[in-house]
């Protein structure tokens, strides 16, 4: 699902800075071409290779992480109290990993559709989310589902 400030897939991301998701980011343009370049409608492909934090392994240990935390919750906390302590710890738990300084990187690589927007300005054109290309993730709900 996209982002937004009631969604409680992302509800975690507000407790801390975003940046640390990109803190071990590094790219490589391995090729780029141009679909029809006598055309008017010019298109093209970009291959990538992002390195950054490897989340899949991140996301496992937040899940254990998080899950630990709420067996210390008592049962008498009303639901509300439940998520509101759910989303800042997890957010606190996710923040602290991301921080470290030896989280482990991985790899992957992306063709990027990309058009002539003018003036050689190329933009994105394909349904890649640019964020989740940047942690390394066809879609984010990748990451959540591998913990």
């Amino acid at each position: 699902g996209a982002y937004s400030e009631d969604s409680d897939e992302f509800a975690m991301f507000n407790s801390f800075d975003l940046t640390l998701l990109y803190k071990n980011l590094d790219y490589e343009i391995i090729s780029s071409t141009i679909d029809n370049p006598n055309s008017d409608a010019k298109t093209g492909k970009v291959k990538v290779k992002v390195t950054n934090t490897d989340f899949s392994l991140l996301m496992s240990e937040w899940a254990d992480e998080t899950i630990m935390a709420l067996a210390n919750v008592s049962e008498d906390i009303s639901l509300d109290d439940f998520n509101d302590f759910l989303y800042k710890k997890s957010g606190e738990i996710l923040a602290d990993l991301l921080a470290r300084d030896n989280n482990p990187t991985a790899s992957k690589t992306f063709e990027v559709k990309v058009e002539d927007a003018g003036d050689g300005v190329w933009t994105i054109s394909s349904g890649l989310d640019p964020n989740n290309v940047l942690i390394g993730l066809d879609d984010f709900s990748e990451a959540l589902k591998m913990s």
